[in-house]
């Protein structure tokens, strides 16, 4: 304190901002220390500033559960703001699960019925929802005041704007009464619906707030073997999250390494279900890499980080379609939606293409169950690949095709015969053994072992084309402008 005064008495700006657009008096409140937070006000410090999210000192007051210094800052007059979620100091300390701070706020005059209603149900169906402060009877107990406090005898004052169906809470709808209230008392999964239903009618299907509570009583469901509803929740959060340009690569990962563990169950995941997902990914790497052709270079590796993530999961999940029974418009789906994708060129930051790590034993896989299900190489995968009509001679910063990359390390135990396989599969699908990289290597250069330079040389089908090139490039003759440009960058090549 002595300090804050002494700054102050000589010339520091008492609503000086950071980067953040905080001020000392958010600061203040956030960390609790009253006197500061009092002598700043009386200095002239604005409470209605707000900071790059919208918060202001009441919301970092409500934040941290500091109620002795939200009322005071109500007594000095500060102001109700909501920030860019929406959420009010109020909703916020119902979101928070602040039971206190909620009856403080309720409790005042000058609080709106209807502010009161919200905040009622938006705290008991949070608590519904919330696994550190879980209890569905004080759930029911706070949504019920909140129903209440909607009549005036038996007439409904402020009636609920109910939303659509939404599959992902089956399609339910909120109660409108009390004695409909009173017929879900006693189910907790109806209580634990109502409270989502709730809680998105009052945040707004807009609101990423709303995704934690969905995707753990989705995990709920998984662990109780409730495969079905889990994945519909679980898409619902993931929709929300991207329609709201949240980065949903946790959601992808979580979404691969579930698929893979239905799998070890027997237990195929929908097809339907995966290829959702897979178009969410899709859609997740082209709006990463149209934000990177906008980033600086200084955020620029964050993003790469992003897009190869992205890259490796899309694979687990074509590698997941392989191990489903698919039907024939089931298969016509995936094909419209793999073409889409492919067309994107997706690639890593090294250049590696989706065929270059379906075929490479380095493409990695740490989940803990998806490791166990998508192993490479994998020759379903590649043949998937190869039959949507990938580039089999892509390739990627250093000049590798899919087949150097194949035949570049020994095959770990166990993955001969599918390295093998993967190999002659690459060269019945057009090839070129004799395409150089970078470093003027053919993939018989670099092969790792004599058992993969016997499988290139059985395989080996060297056109006149390939020849030619190949002569042209040993003997350095000029070519430059005097072939098709087709033609010289295919010489360029060998």
């Amino acid at each position: 304190m002595d300090i804050v005064s002494f700054l102050v008495d000589n010339g520091a700006q008492v609503n000086v901002c950071n980067n953040f657009e905080n001020t000392p008096l958010m600061v203040a409140c956030y960390n609790g220390h009253r006197d500061v937070v009092m002598y700043l006000v009386k200095k002239g410090a604005s409470m209605d500033m707000q900071d790059k999210q919208g918060n202001s000192v009441l919301h970092y007051g409500v934040e941290r559960g500091h109620l002795e210094i939200v009322k005071e800052l109500v007594r000095q007059g500060a102001k109700h703001l909501p920030n860019k979620l929406g959420l009010t100091p109020l909703l916020l300390a119902s979101n928070d699960c602040k039971t206190e701070m909620v009856e403080y706020f309720i409790s005042e005059e000058d609080c709106p019925q209807i502010d009161r209603i919200d905040a009622l149900e938006l705290l008991g169906a949070t608590i519904a929802n919330e696994p550190d402060v879980y209890d569905t009877n004080l759930a029911f107990e706070f949504i019920t005041r909140g129903m209440t406090e909607r009549f005036q005898g038996d007439k409904c004052i402020y009636k609920k704007k109910l939303l659509p169906p939404i599959e992902a809470y089956q399609n339910r709808v909120e109660c409108q009464t009390i004695n409909e209230l009173q017929e879900i008392k006693h189910n907790p999964h109806a209580i634990h619906m109502e409270g989502l239903l709730i809680r998105e009618r009052i945040l707004g299907s807009h609101n990423t707030e709303l995704r934690f509570p969905i995707r753990y009583r989705g995990a709920v469901f998984a662990d109780s073997a409730n495969f079905e509803l889990c994945i519909s929740l679980w898409k619902h959060a993931m929709d929300i999250g991207q329609k709201n340009d949240q980065v949903i690569i946790d959601d992808l990962k979580i979404f691969g390494d579930f698929f893979c563990h239905m799998i070890q169950r027997s237990t195929e995941p929908t097809f339907r279900n995966v290829l959702d997902v897979f178009d969410h990914a899709v859609t997740e790497f082209e709006k990463l890499t149209n934000k990177a052709k906008l980033a600086c270079e200084k955020s620029l590796n964050g993003i790469q980080d992003d897009i190869d993530s992205v890259v490796h999961r899309t694979l687990y999940f074509l590698t997941i379609f392989t191990k489903l029974r698919l039907s024939e418009i089931e298969e016509g789906s995936l094909q419209t939606s793999l073409f889409k994708y492919l067309c994107l060129n997706p690639r890593t930051a090294e250049g590696l293409s989706l065929l270059h790590l379906a075929v490479s034993n380095r493409t990695p896989t740490d989940e803990h169950y998806t490791k166990d299900i998508c192993r490479y190489p994998c020759l379903l995968t590649t043949n998937l690949l190869l039959k949507n009509r990938v580039h089999v001679n892509t390739i990627d910063k250093l000049g590798n095709t899919p087949l150097h990359v194949a035949v570049a390390t020994k095959p770990k135990l166990g993955f001969l015969t599918t390295t093998k396989n993967v190999i002659k599969a690459l060269l019945a699908a057009g090839s070129h053994e004799d395409l150089s990289n970078k470093d003027g290597k053919t993939a018989m250069d670099i092969a790792a072992s004599e058992e993969l330079k016997k499988v290139l040389l059985s395989g080996q089908k060297i056109s006149l084309k390939c020849i030619s090139a190949r002569a042209v490039a040993r003997y350095k003759l000029n070519y430059v402008g005097l072939v098709p440009k087709t033609i010289e960058a295919f010489i360029k090549t060998h």
